[in-house]
This record gives structure tokens, sequence and C-alpha cells, in this order.
């Protein structure tokens, strides 16, 4: 059932709107390829969002504002899980339907050479194992890969309180974790790009993974963080700081 208190309020290069209730602002950190965009449309439609918050503004592609008197709802997923999603969603959209071909300069001709995330995060270290520094600027820039989790979140979280975080939800358990948070059970997944994704893309051999888990410890470590400053189970936990690759 809809939230009949939602108000829409104009866009302005980001997304918000007015729940007509009173109460603080609710800052949604939507971490790109995180199921943002499905747990965007949860939010609007939440009854203890509408009752407990005035305004909720999406953060999304820059970074969120430290506040004291708001409060934060954060979408994360386990990095290398989201980076082989937000690498094939930007090879989809940039190489295949040539939809967002001209977007960012040198996504198009990276993303082409590259071919796949395996390819690219086996490059990022040499065998001396130093970073190398040209590959390593290849896969910053590709969007979504250059705003990371630590993009988002690395500033925040040394600033606020832990009681102001509303929640975190995660990819991995985003049905469950959004119907115990915001009381909505029929969440619909929007953005889902797995089916379309060819079976080479997916997979991630044992050098590839090891190198992500390396270039994106900044990603590892402020979920660490975040897992201190928040009450979250045992298997989010694990599937955060764990291993997992999925699309």
């Amino acid at each position: 059932m809809g939230n009949p208190g939602l108000i829409p309020m104009r866009k302005v290069g980001r997304e918000k709107f007015s729940t007509g209730s009173r109460g603080p602002i609710l800052q949604y950190i939507h971490v790109g390829k995180c199921a943002g965009r499905s747990l965007w449309e949860a939010i609007k439609v939440s009854p203890v969002v509408s009752a407990r918050f005035s305004v909720v503004h999406k953060v999304h592609v820059r970074r969120p504002t430290r506040r004291r008197a708001d409060r934060y709802l954060i979408a994360v997923r386990n990095p290398i899980s989201r980076a082989l999603s937000a690498f094939n969603w930007r090879y989809w959209l940039v190489v295949e339907t040539e939809n967002q071909a001209s977007r960012f300069p040198n996504e198009m001709r990276i993303l082409r050479y590259y071919g796949n995330l395996n390819n690219l995060a086996t490059g990022l270290y040499l065998s001396s194992g130093e970073l190398d520094e040209a590959v390593a600027r290849d896969f910053l820039s590709i969007h979504h890969l250059r705003e990371n989790i630590d993009f988002y979140l690395g500033t925040l979280l040394p600033k606020i309180d832990a009681s102001q975080i509303f929640g975190v939800v995660t990819t991995e358990f985003l049905a469950e974790e959004s119907s115990a948070l915001l009381g909505v059970d029929d969440l619909q997944r929007i953005h889902s790009h797995a089916p379309r994704v060819p079976n080479l893309m997916k997979n991630l051999d044992e050098g590839a993974t090891r190198n992500l888990r390396r270039f994106l410890r900044p990603d590892f470590l402020v979920l660490e963080k975040l897992s201190e400053m928040v009450a979250m189970s045992n298997h989010s936990r694990t599937a955060l700081l764990g291993q997992a690759q999925n699309v």
C-alpha cells in the first residue's frame, strides 16, 4: 500500500520528498550498485519512514552531508560483488547499448580494452607487488568504481554517532532487511542486470579476487567500521566482509 502522506518535492540534482510528518531529516545514502533504486522505492512507501521522518533526501554520486540532527539510512554491498556488478552494468550501458557511450571521457575505451572485470583486476598489481598506476587510473575512470563505498562513507562515519544511523540494508539480504527495517514486504527489484550478463563476465579467478581484496581495502575497512557502529546479523557481516562475488 502506498504512503498517502508523501509529498514530492522538486528535484534539484537530487531526489527528496516530504512525508507530511514531523521529525528529523533522513539522508538515504544510495551507494551505487547496491540495489539502491529498489530500496528507494520501498522507502517512499514505508509506513515506518513516513511516521518517523519529515523529509527524506537521497544521496547518490555525491558525498553525504554531516548534520547532527539528521539520521542516516545506508545501502551497502560486499565490495567485490559491487565492483563486479558496477563493471558489468557500465559495460552494458556504454559498450553494448551505447546509451551512455559519451557520458564519461575514456570510459568506452577502457571498458572495451579490458572486456571484463577479471582482466582489469588481474592487471592492478605488477609482478613486484607494486600497484600499476595506469591500470588503477583506468579502474577509477569507470563510473561507480570511482565512487566507491569509501567515497560515500569514509569521511562520514568518523563524524557521526551510531545513534544517528537509522539502519543499514545490504544487497545480499535486501528483501529480509527491508521488511524488518521499513515494514515493506513487497519490494520490487529495479535495474536488475544479472540475467543479461554473460557467464564469462560473472566470474573472477583467484588472482583477480586477491587483487580486488587488496585494492578495495578502504571499502572493507569502512564496512568493518559500520558493522561496529550498528547491530548487524552475523550473516550480513559475513556477506559484506567475505569474498562473495555475484552480479
